[in-house]
Formats: C-alpha cells, structure tokens, sequence
C-alpha cells in the first residue's frame, strides 16, 4: 500500500495535499459576526468552551477586516476538529463570514470537520434560501464589482449546504440553557474514542480517498461492507485506522476491533469478541452471552437501527464474520463495516467492495526508511547508497522498512554496512513472523506449491510455466495457485504472469532450510549453487554423464559443459530447456520418447550447436531460441510440423545456409531469422528481426507480411549499398527484382501501413537511400538510421505524420538534420560529429511544441545533439550532480491553467561519463507527477534538450 506510519505523534489524520498528517491544534472554530454577537452569545459561548478546557479558535476583533480574509484563520480553519457557526441577522453582509463559511464547508465535505449550526433570532429556511436579510446581502454584493460571480455561488452553496444541518435555534429560548447544551455536544464528541496512529503518514492520501469512496458508493441509507486486502505487513491496520478517525464522527456508535484471527481462538474466543463489539456500540461494560448464537441475535437486535461504524481487523475464519457482523440487516441505515484480512475469497464473499493494499513506491518507501532511520524523511550525505539496499531489500513492504530503519536508527555506516550484509543470509525474523503467518493458513498441497515458486523462481512468473510444470506432474494446479493469489501470497501482475514479493521468497526459503539448518542435502528442496555443490560432493560428474533424471519438469544449466545429453536421458515431463551458453554440439543423437510435453528449448550463444534433433517427438514446442549459434548450418525439415511454434529466434546464425522451404505457424507473434522461404504462411508476423546476420537477399514473400509491426535489419552489411536503392521493390509491388543481389526501397510505402518500428541502422547506407515518397509509412512512430554512412537525409521524413523518435547516433558524416513532423518527441543525435546546422531547428521544434502541448498532459519531449553548451537562448545556469529546477510561478498551483505552458530544460553532459538522469516532476495533484529517465554513455560533450508540458 502507498503508505505506511512512523514517530510518537498523537491523533493525526491526512491532508489532501500531503503525505503528512494535519494536527488537530484547536477542538473549536468558532464562526460569527462581531457586530451582531460578539459582546453576547458568543462572548458567553467562548467563555464556556475555554472553561470546559475546549481550545477553541476565535479571530482578534483588532484583525482589520477587509475584502480579503487572513490566511491565519484558513489555516485554523483546517486545524479543527469542530466549527461552531452562530448564524445571525447581518451575517451574510460581512465578507469575511462567507469566505470562513466556504472554507468550512469545503473541509466539511472533506470529512475533516464536524460543523455544528447556531441558528441566533434567524430562520433556517432563510440561510437555506437567501431569504430576508440573506437575500439583502446578496444583493450588495451582486452589486460589488470587485466580486466574482463564482465567488457568489460558492457562497450561496455554503449556506445551503449548512443551513441544512440540524443546530440550536435560539428564538424563544434561554442562551444559557443553549450554550449547556452545545458544550455537553462537543464534550461528547471530544470523549469518544479516537485510534492513535503513530506518527507521520507517507502516501496515505490516495488509499483513504479510495477507501471513503467504496464507503460511499451505496447511498446513504444503505449498509455497506468494505474489505482492505493485501499480504501481511503492508498497511491494511494503519489504513482502517486513518479512515475510522476520519469519518467516525459521523455516526452515532463505533467499533474498532484489532487481531480477530488472535483474539477468536477458541469457542470462546469469539464470545468475548462479540461482548467487545456490544460494550462499544452500547457503552454497556457488562454485556452477557452464554454461546455465540445467543451473540450474534443480541447483535442484530440491538444494533438494527442504529447508523454504525465497525472495523474488523485481521480476519481469517468464516465463522468469525458470522458472529460478529453476519448480515447487512443487522445494522441500521447508513452504517458501514470494514474489514481487513489478508485472504481475498473470503472478503469475496461478505462484503460489497474491496480495495487492494499495494507496496510503497520508491519515493514513498525512501522517506518512510530515513525518518525510522533517522527522524528525517531524507538519507544522510554518507548513507544515501546504504539507504537504497535497504530500501531496494524491503522492496516496498512498510512493515520491513519501518523495523530495519529502526534498527538502525543512531547507528555508523560499518555497522549500517554489517547489518546489510547479514540479511543475505538471516533475514530479520520480526518480519518473518508475520508473513508466515499467511503461510501456516494454507493446506498441505497449497503449502508445498508456494515453498516451490519461492525457492525455485524469480520476480516475475509466467502462469503457463507454473500451470506447464505442475500438470506434468499429472497434479491439477489451477486452485492451489488461485488459492494463493486470494491469500496475497502470489500477485496476478497481468492476464499471463504473477509476482511473489521478495521477502515472501526469503519467508519460503528459510523455512525450507529449518528443515535441516546445518545439512543441505536433507532439505526437501536446493536453490543455492554451493548447497548443491556440496550435496553431490561425493557424486562429482564424470567426464561424460552418464544420467540425467527423466522425471526432471525444469532443466536450466548455464554453460553445460559436455557436447551431447546421455542417451537414457528421454525426460518425457521436461517442460523447459534452457542450456544458453553451453558446449553442446548437438541435443539428442536420437530421440526415442515422445516429449510432448516440452514447450521451450533455449541454446542460445551455444557456439559449437551445428546440428538440431528431428522435431517430431517434439510435437508442442512453443519457442526454439537459437540467437547466436554461430556453428548451427541447418534446421531439421521436420520443424514444418510445430503448429505451436510461436517464437523462432535465429539471430546471429552467421553459418545458418539452409531453411526448410515452409513452417506452419499458426499464430506466430514474433520470429528472428536469418533467411526466408519460410514467410510465405506468415501473413499474421507482427514482427521481424534480421539483425546482425550475414543476409544477402530479401525475399519476395516478405511482401505478403501485411500485419508487420517491428522491422529490424539491424549491422546486415552484406547487402550492397545498390541494392538498398531498391530493396522494398518486391515487397510493395511484387514484382521480381532486376537487381540479382536482393530488393530495395521505391517511392512509395502503401504496403507497410502497419509498420510501427524501423531499424535499419548499421547498414552502411548512402546518400540517397532513402526515398523522397515515404507517407505510406502512416503508423511509424520509430525510426533509427543510426551508425549509417549518409550526408543528408529526405526531407520526406517530415510526411511520417505520426513519428515519434528517430535516432541518427554515430552517423558520423551526416552534416544537417532533416525536416521533422511537429509530433516528433526524442531525436537522438548523439556522435554525430560533422553535425553543425541544427540550433535553429531546435528552437524550431520548441516554438512548434507550445501548440502541441496545448493539448498534452505530463509529458516529456528530448533532444541529444553533441554540443559544449546549452542553445544561447537559455538564461538560468546551473551546474552540480543533482539539480533543482523551479518551475514557472504559473505552473506552481493546485490545478494545471487552463492552456498549457511549456518547459523548456537543457542539460549538458560531459565526455566520457555515464549519463543518467531521472526527471521528476510533481504538481500538487498527484494525477500530474511523472518520472522520465534517460541513460547513455557519452564520449565527447553533448546536449539533451528536455521540453516539459
């Protein structure tokens, strides 16, 4: 979740523009017009308040009042917990009282402020609707020049709003009797019983802004049941808490109950936690339930009516909702319960909506670390690198950010250093605890499928891989991983891959080594090198192995080290090969089992594979990567019979002579090949990638690729420059080529309309080899030329309407920029070292992008040009590691302006350096923050050029 709590501070809830929380610094704001009241009902007010030990805000009557109200009272405003507002005859007259009166309202509907009316010789209905003296003043200042219609309505809004909100009428009655009853009120509402949360609160804002809104989204007279989900540790106790004291003065009874799954242990267990929920609600200390039936009707019993708010926090069982909240009938009208629990299913089934907790962004995680860490929500000159490991370990989760900086709070970098270093091998077990024990909640198949993926895989997982190895063990998995994506223990990252956090994985794997702390072989499960080093110590391989295991569902060896696999080794359950970098001159010299079950082979940069096996005891292979085989000469004909072949990667097959002449791909998607009779059933090829490869000739079938999307014959040198005058003349006519080598460029493109990316950089291109007519490429957003041999460039790029980057690196002869669309947003020009006519088009580009931006939202637009200096043109210099921009004083508000302004940001690079750099830009509004980054290695002085909308 985007939040966690640190320090001491006493009740604090979150502002709207802050991760911070506000303080309450006054119980009262007291609202009124000075002329009418204050020597009287509210002098006696206030005195009353101050005696009952109510701080209470109450504006200087030596302020000078005027057009404009002091930001000292818009600032108590916010910092009360309660406004009293004393309605009287001239009150709407006075500026000052509306502009208090709007502010109030608009923290009113921010739930941060409980307003109580006081309705002094005045009629209700009258604030309502501008009667009377209302709609006199009203008119005084519809007359007023110096006030904005807006402003008026705002006004009127406010007053309508209050004015509908139940308060003492003073007509006919006795102030004294009044002013008990008000301060009786306040001293009720001050007493009831607001959580603590320990201190500042760090990206909370948009997870309670969500949360209020699922609690909003019946009306409000309905029930309704909100879940908080998420693995252990991330925030879900911290979140409820912030929301109850936010909105817990709107109801007539609260409950907040912490650890039920501790707590409900036991039959009874659960009676206690039900004699909890009434003795809160009812604000009965005896309450008495002999069994958690006669609980669960004294509940729905005496709570039916009543408009509540309950929290339950940390639920694991059924029953323990069943007992305790069961049904929406149990409550009155407009009440709303919240649950917390780390299993999604069973929120599933009782409650009408959920919001899914999330890990701490980077930014988020940092602060809350360094203020553990060091009281400061920023790292120390000497810690910033130590910070980062510790925040990069935690990887997001609050609960391990909040204990490690806590450990080290007030602690040297080498013990920092040694603390850093331990956790590799002794996680911190305070940590552990609780994540484990989302784990002790699974079943026995559940249990061993989780210590799998957490010992055996990284990061990101694919689903097919998990679901491929499991039903190779003739074991259904679809439940037990759902199972574990309920409990937040897996987490769906798109339709096809799921993420296990970090520490989850340490979770897994040192409960796998308690199995035998001290003997590596006696685990039930290896995933370190030297462990597994040690265990086959006393078996070390022969020089040829003689024995792999068939029942093997996952074989990776980086670099195996012998030339072909044993022949008993015929794993009919593999489902994954992945052997990059071996010594392996050829797979099997004859397969005898059907390996129907293998759906990936990677050799790749296996430079001595020459030959590969017949691929008809292959039959489901899904993805043959071969990139950088340099010895592979030819491919098996039998490879026409994978119809599941989806991925084929020959790049760098530099000896590759031979293709068979067709493959059936019934639904390829992406395919890296050297050459090409086997396009011709390829018409749904979305991308092609001819990189590198020693290709001669492109053949004529390539005109059938009509879906195409990426394009790359990235360094293929081996077409003469002639031949590339011509080389699409096949592709987009379909004609046979008069130029024997292969087939170039024509004027126009009609056939790559679907063309998104175009890479034909390192292609020893000429002047002159790119066309003048290039509009047809009418979806290129892509386009590199870089390390080519050309002077001058087409101005027919300029047609490319929707081009978005192109890159000219390492052209070192070019000497002038061609025209580019206005669209264009990143031109890399880096090395380009006889570049000399281009500042005027840069200023060009910027002056263009200021209609452009008029449009856009957060974005960023950069230009690389090999220059010693920022364009003249830029008046403010800085210079350091890390810089500070200020943006514009028109850009510093709320809310965007109403037409776009543009930013315009140079940043010189020195040579031979890394460049990196993250652009981050924030805003008030959360929704207009982004982040840019750029890396590069630079080797002369080079300019990037950042344009900011």
């Amino acid at each position: 979740m985007a939040f966690m709590t640190t320090s001491t501070d006493k009740t604090a809830l979150p502002s709207s523009s802050s991760s911070s929380p506000t303080r309450w610094k006054y119980d009262v704001f007291l609202s009124f017009h000075g002329e009418d009241t204050r020597k009287s009902f509210t002098a006696h007010l206030y005195t009353a308040l101050e005696q009952k030990g109510i701080f209470t805000f109450r504006d200087d009557e030596k302020l000078e009042r005027g057009q404009y109200i002091s930001l000292e009272l818009l600032k108590a405003i916010k910092e009360s917990k309660y406004a009293i507002i004393v309605f009287s005859i001239n009150y709407a007259f006075s500026n000052w009282c509306l502009i208090e009166l709007a502010k109030i309202a608009e923290c009113m509907k921010e739930n941060r402020l409980i307003v109580f009316p006081v309705f002094y010789h005045v009629d209700p209905s009258h604030i309502r609707n501008q009667k009377g003296t209302f709609a006199e003043a009203f008119v005084k200042h519809g007359e007023d020049p110096n006030i904005h219609i807006k402003k008026i309505q705002t006004w009127r809004a406010a007053l309508e709003e209050v004015g509908n909100i139940a308060g003492w009428h003073l007509h006919d009655r006795d102030e004294s009797t009044a002013i008990k009853e008000i301060i009786e009120t306040i001293l009720s509402q001050l007493n009831r019983t607001c959580l603590s949360i320990s201190g500042k609160l760090f990206g909370i804002d948009s997870p309670v802004d969500q949360m209020i809104k699922n609690l909003h989204r019946k009306n409000s007279d309905g029930v309704c049941f909100v879940g908080i989900c998420g693995m252990g540790g991330i925030g879900k106790t911290t979140l409820a808490e912030v929301v109850f004291n936010r909105i817990r003065n709107q109801f007539q009874a609260t409950s907040f109950i912490d650890c039920v799954r501790e707590k409900s242990i036991g039959y009874h267990g659960l009676i206690s936690l039900q004699k909890q929920l009434l003795s809160q609600i009812l604000e009965e200390e005896k309450i008495n339930i002999q069994d958690v039936r006669e609980g669960m009707n004294m509940i729905k019993n005496r709570l039916f009516s009543r408009k509540v708010l309950i929290i339950l926090d940390d639920v694991d069982k059924e029953q323990q909702l069943e007992a305790l909240t069961g049904n929406h009938d149990w409550f009155g009208p407009g009440s709303r319960i919240i649950i917390t629990s780390r299993d999604r299913h069973l929120l599933k089934r009782h409650v009408d909506y959920i919001y899914m907790a999330t890990v701490l962004g980077h930014a988020n995680a940092m602060q809350l670390f360094c203020w553990k860490a060091f009281k400061n929500p920023y790292p120390k000159e000497n810690y910033v690198d130590l910070c980062k490991d510790f925040v990069e370990y935690a990887n997001g989760l609050p609960l391990a950010l909040k204990v490690l900086g806590s450990s080290l709070y007030d602690r040297g970098t080498n013990e920092w250093e040694s603390a850093r270093d331990k956790l590799k091998e002794n996680p911190n077990r305070e940590v552990l605890d609780i994540l484990e024990i989302g784990f002790h909640s699974l079943g026995v198949a559940e249990r061993k499928l989780f210590l799998d993926i957490a010992c055996f895989f990284k990061r990101e997982i694919k689903k097919d891989l998990i679901i491929d190895l499991l039903e190779s063990s003739d074991y259904p998995p679809h439940i037990d991983v759902a199972i574990l994506v309920d409990k937040s223990l897996l987490t769906v990252c798109d339709g096809n891959s799921f993420s296990m956090h970090d520490l989850l994985q340490e979770m897994g794997k040192e409960i796998v080594q308690r199995e035998s702390p001290e003997v590596p072989g006696r685990r039930s499960r290896l995933w370190l090198l030297e462990d597994a080093l040690e265990t086959l110590s006393n078996n070390t391989l022969p020089e040829d192995l003689s024995y792999l295991s068939n029942e093997l569902r996952l074989l990776e060896w980086f670099g195996y080290p012998l030339k072909s696999f044993p022949s008993s080794f015929q794993p009919d359950k593999l489902v994954e090969l992945r052997m990059p970098c071996s010594q392996i001159k050829q797979l099997w010299i004859n397969v005898t089992k059907c390996l129907c079950k293998l759906k990936l082979i990677d050799l790749s940069y296996s430079q001595n594979l020459y030959k590969m096996p017949n691929f008809n005891k292959i039959p489901n292979l899904e993805k043959l990567i071969l990139q950088e085989c340099t010895s592979l000469s030819s491919i098996h004909q039998s490879i026409g019979v994978l119809k599941r072949l989806i991925v084929l990667n020959l790049r760098g097959c530099k000896s590759l002579a031979n293709l068979p002449g067709k493959i059936n791909l019934e639904s390829p998607k992406l395919i890296h090949l050297l050459d090409s009779s086997i396009l011709e059933n390829l018409e749904c090829l979305e991308e092609l990638d001819a990189s590198e490869t020693a290709i001669t000739r492109i053949p004529s079938s390539i005109s059938l690729l009509k879906n195409l999307q990426n394009l790359s014959f990235h360094g293929c040198k081996g077409l003469a420059h002639k031949s590339w005058k011509s080389i699409f003349f096949n592709w987009l006519l379909q004609k046979e080529s008069s130029d024997p080598i292969g087939f170039s460029w024509c004027n126009t493109f009609s056939s790559l309309s679907s063309l998104r990316s175009l890479d034909i950089s390192d292609c020893n291109l000429l002047d002159g080899a790119i066309p003048d007519d290039l509009s047809g490429l009418s979806s290129l957003q892509s386009l590199n030329l870089s390390g080519n041999e050309f002077t001058s460039l087409t101005d027919g790029i300029c047609q490319v309407s929707k081009l978005k980057e192109v890159f000219f690196k390492n052209c070192s002869r070019l000497q002038a920029l061609p025209k580019l669309p206005s669209g264009i947003a990143f031109v890399w020009a880096e090395n380009c070292t006889s570049l000399n006519i281009y500042s005027n088009q840069i200023y060009f580009w910027c002056s263009n992008r200021q209609e452009a931006v008029k449009h856009a939202k957060n974005k960023v637009y950069k230009y690389i040009f090999p220059l010693r200096a920022s364009p003249p043109w830029f008046k403010d210099h800085r210079f350091g590691r890390s810089i500070r921009i200020p943006l514009p004083a028109n850009l510093r508000i709320h809310r965007f302006p109403v037409t776009r302004k543009l930013v315009a940001t140079s940043l010189v690079f020195c040579r031979r350096m890394m460049a990196a750099f993250n652009l981050l830009q924030y805003f008030p509004s959360p929704e207009t923050s982004f982040v840019s980054h750029i890396d590069f290695w630079c080797f002369t002085y080079h300019v990037c050029l950042l344009l900011i909308s």
